[in-house]
Formats: C-alpha cells, sequence, structure tokens
C-alpha cells in the first residue's frame, strides 16, 4: 500500500495512454506529506500487502520488478517492450528502445534526454521539465527526470529513466496523477530503478 491517498480517476486514463505517441515519433523523427513519500509504518503495510515480482520484456533484453498490483498491458504502445498498468493507482509503465545507429553520431544522451522530454512537454498545459540527473543501474549508464504537467486541468507527471546500452537507447516510463507521483516517489523509483538489462543473442532461432 502506498503512503498517501491514490487518485482513482478512470476518466482521464485515455488522456494519459494518448500522450504517449508521440514518445516513439520524437525518437524516429530526428530525428504522509510529499517530503516524506513513505513513512516506515507505510513501508512495512507496503511489504505486507503487495509483493515484488519480474516482468521481463518481450524481447527478453530487460525486466522491472513491480508489484503484484500492476500486470501486462499490451495496449498502452504498440511499439513498447513492455507495457504495465496498476489499475489501483491509475499508473502506468512501458519501456521503449532506439537504435543509436538511427541517430546522428554528436547525439549524446543529454541531447536524447532532452528531446524525448521536450516531445512529451508540447502537449502539456504549463509543462514543466526538471533537472536531468547522472545515474547508473545495472552498469549502465543514464539520466533521470521527470515531466510535469496538465491535461484539462489535471496534473499529471512523468518519471523517465533513460539508460544507454551499446547500442540502444533505452526509456523507462512510469506516469500517473502529479500527486501519486510526488507523494509517493520512493515507490515509483524503487519499481523504474530495479530496470535490469540482460544480454539476448540475436538469434531468432531459438529459446
Amino acid at each position: 500500500m502506498m503512503g498517501k491517498r491514490i487518485w482513482n480517476q478512470t476518466a482521464l486514463a485515455g488522456f494519459l495512454v494518448l500522450l504517449l505517441v508521440f514518445l516513439t515519433a520524437c525518437g524516429n523523427n530526428q530525428g504522509e506529506p510529499p517530503e516524506s513519500p513513505l513513512n516506515q509504518e507505510g513501508l512495512q503495510e507496503e511489504e505486507e500487502t503487495e509483493k515484488y515480482r519480474a516482468f521481463r520484456s518481450s524481447s527478453g533484453k530487460l525486466s522491472v520488478l513491480a508489484t503484484d498490483l500492476w500486470e501486462e498491458e499490451e495496449t498502452l504502445h504498440e511499439e513498447s517492450d513492455l507495457s504495465l498498468y496498476n489499475e489501483a493507482y491509475q499508473s502506468y509503465l512501458i519501456t521503449l528502445t532506439d537504435d543509436k545507429e538511427k541517430f546522428p553520431d554528436e547525439l549524446d544522451m543529454d541531447s536524447y534526454s532532452e528531446r524525448i522530454g521536450a516531445a512529451v512537454m508540447k502537449d502539456l498545459i504549463k509543462p514543466r521539465m526538471t533537472e536531468t540527473e547522472m545515474v547508473e543501474i545495472d552498469g549502465l549508464g543514464g539520466r533521470k527526470f521527470k515531466v510535469e504537467g496538465k491535461i484539462d486541468d489535471v496534473s499529471v507527471t512523468y518519471a523517465f529513466l533513460i539508460l544507454e546500452s551499446e547500442k540502444e537507447y533505452v526509456q523507462v516510463i512510469a506516469w500517473s496523477f502529479t500527486e501519486n507521483i510526488e507523494n509517493n516517489a520512493a515507490y515509483y523509483d524503487r519499481i523504474i530503478e530495479s530496470v535490469k538489462w540482460h544480454e539476448v543473442e540475436n538469434n531468432e532461432n531459438g529459446n
């Protein structure tokens, strides 16, 4: 269970999903209070009521740990390698990959992250992108940032983790109502940062 009240407004779910259409287009186009997300009691209660399990992407290249309130939902984004939906918390998560060879050599991780963030902001009202944070997850360098804004006067937030493998940029994106993301940051961070990269033989023959 999460530390603060979770919004459950199904009327907005369609808007959240529709916002994802331009994420891949961007890549292809050269182109409890807020300061204490979960108290100790909340963390203990979460452990008792939600069990974490691994979700593996369809390509087998990556996996994330999320609780049993999350389930796979393939309709979120047609190009997502892994799509998860949490109905109880009206929260979503997808992963996307971009081949680095599609981009000019001068495009680096910071430029790629800015491009992704800018694509999301242009369809939000009063958008804001946080500063990027350098991270290393499972041996891969990356960037973390959030994009916030409004849809029909309702605040939404996208939490991004961008990783760079030898040949690809990997996006892990979770989104929900801003209140959910801000008041339960530790919950969402734990899921996003649990991503593991798996080397998969490019061999279509078999298992």
